[in-house]
This record gives C-alpha cells, structure tokens and sequence, in this order.
C-alpha cells in the first residue's frame, strides 16, 4: 500500500515537471517545424546543426552512419570527432527526423530530464 502511494507521487512529480519544460518551450509545439535558437550567432547554427543535418542526410543517401565528412577542408574523420557526439543516445532520432523538427524537442527533453 505505501509502495503504491510512493509510486503516484513520484509519478505525480515527474507529471509536473514535464508539464512545467513543456511550459517553457511552448514555441516548440506551436512552431514544431521550425529550429529554435538565439538571435545572435550561435554555435548551434554555424556548427552543431550542419553536422546533424549531415549525419540524417548522410544515413538516407547511402543507408549508414557516416565516417568521414568530405565537405570541411579535405575531409576529416566523422565518428571520432568527439564534437559531434554522434553516439549520444539522443542524436539517433537524427537519423529517422530532419534536424531542424528535432532540435526543439531534444532541448524540451534535455531540460526534463
């Protein structure tokens, strides 16, 4: 009986704070297809979403993960470019969804968790 009633106010907590970040990102909902940033140039605009932009691309043209990105300077290595992160649990739903429909959502995630 006790195990239960811990259960639902836990339950209750995490109802809360999910409701409170989708609060805060209310943008994303009204606006989902749309990236969220600042105004001022980010490092989000000019780094972190063409790489993942290039990994969903990258994924759909030639079916796998991609190893070398051919289009900065000569080419570099790709999944040992510790900056892309390409092995974060969350940056696989960059591969099924664009990043600019993902991005917003990642951040409403990262803030509930």
């Amino acid at each position: 009986m006790k195990f239960t009633e811990n259960i639902k106010k836990d339950l209750l907590i995490v109802v809360i704070l999910l409701l409170l970040s989708s609060i805060f990102f209310w943008k994303i909902f009204l606006h989902s297809r749309e990236m969220i940033f600042t105004e001022y140039f980010s490092d989000i605009i000019s780094f972190v979403a063409p790489n993942k932009s290039f990994i969903h691309e990258s994924f759909k043209t030639f079916g796998q993960l991609p190893l070398w990105n051919q289009y900065i300077f000569m080419g570099h290595p790709y999944v040992g470019n510790p900056l892309v992160s390409m092995f974060y649990p969350t940056n696989f739903l960059f591969l099924i969804f664009y990043s600019d429909t993902i991005f917003g959502f990642l951040f409403l995630l990262d803030i509930f968790l």
